[in-house]
């Protein structure tokens, strides 16, 4: 890892009465996101960093918190990988395969309401839904965040990653499940059966999307792989 890097991250913690005394803590939030030219993106689901040793950081997206490891200048989520390109006393910059996210820190410490609200929206129902409303699904949804059920996975598919979901009454089916690296849908819904979305891929091979949640704002989604999707509704 790089030393300055290095001596940044062992500075915060090794130093936390000088935390204690500053306006400033170990939280950090996302204050601008550019794209891979550089060029400013307008964004909405601003990410969070906090409890920062040198192996490792939890990030949150909303009110969802994961923790990822830190080695060789990569940020490890299970679920997504980042470049650690900068992190200095003032500044946090890190890349991934789309943008670069750019972190100050916060002046105030809420990590204990954090804590107690992220833990209340990552539990899962004890039960997927007993049968899926699909006036409810209708719409675009976009995968805002991904992880492992049981928790980070030893490897990931990128080639059946799901991205995004629309449902559509004038759609083939019910509509259609997008991600995976072709140009076409990764899937085509057929059907409900209970929790379930029976979905065929291009080779007309049957699988089963089980949903955990759905709401008017919010889908939580399982693959056969045991990686579990949150997406936003956009209507």
């Amino acid at each position: 890892m790089n030393p300055v890097l290095i001596f940044c991250l062992l500075s915060l913690t090794v130093l936390p009465s000088l935390h204690a005394q500053n306006t400033a803590s170990n939280r950090w939030k996302e204050t601008k996101r550019l794209d891979l030219k550089q060029k400013p993106v307008t964004y909405t689901d601003t990410l969070r960093l906090s409890d920062i040793t040198k192996e490792s950081l939890n990030m949150r997206k909303g009110a969802f918190q994961y923790k990822g490891s830190i080695q060789n200048d990569l940020l490890d989520m299970g679920y997504l990988t980042f470049g650690i390109d900068k992190h200095t006393k003032d500044e946090i910059r890190l890349r991934d395969e789309e943008f670069i996210h750019i972190f100050t820190r916060e002046t105030k410490d809420l990590s204990a309401a954090d804590a107690a609200a992220g833990k209340e929206a990552i539990d899962l129902p004890a039960q997927p839904v007993s049968a899926i409303d699909t006036a409810l699904l209708q719409g675009n949804w976009e995968v805002y965040k991904r992880k492992g059920k049981n928790g980070p996975l030893p490897g990931i598919d990128y080639s059946t990653l799901i991205k995004g979901l629309k449902v559509d009454k004038g759609a083939t089916g019910l509509g259609t499940v997008s991600g995976g690296q072709g140009p076409g849908p990764l899937y085509t819904i057929k059907k409900t059966e209970a929790p379930d979305l029976v979905v065929t891929d291009a080779g007309q091979k049957e699988h089963r999307i089980k949903v955990w949640r759905l709401s008017a704002t919010e889908l939580v989604l399982e693959d056969e792989n045991g990686i579990l999707y949150f997406l936003k509704h956009f209507r």
